[in-house]
């Protein structure tokens, strides 16, 4: 749908078809995305309600830190798309870190 969505919000005069057809795979790389970030967020939140918070702050941190580090990497050799890129990266490392920490802290806890 990204082909749609791109034509219709970004093609009214502003924006040519070849400009939006770029715009297309960036969407597409960020809609990628969505899952990671949901997983993420409830992950996160269980280890905050867990009383995990240390644990919370590290996974940020991590995650800032290899964000920064993918987008500038990325962002040279695959100019935005590259920045999207690491922003699904660093999402996808938050969701699978905060997924499996959480889950241990459960089994931990009902131990």
């Amino acid at each position: 749908l990204s082909d749609v969505i791109v034509t219709e919000v970004y093609q009214r005069g502003a924006f040519d078809l070849a400009a939006s057809q770029r715009v297309v795979p960036i969407q597409q790389v960020y809609f990628f995305q969505l899952p990671f970030a949901l997983i993420a967020m409830l992950s996160l939140r269980t280890l905050a309600a867990l009383g995990r918070n240390a644990a919370v702050s590290l996974l940020m941190l991590a995650t800032v830190v290899i964000h920064i580090a993918l987008a500038f990497s990325l962002g040279h050799v695959l100019g935005p798309l590259g920045i999207a890129c690491a922003a699904t990266i660093a999402s996808s490392f938050t969701a699978f870190a905060a997924f499996f920490w959480a889950r241990w802290q459960l089994l931990k806890d009902s131990a």
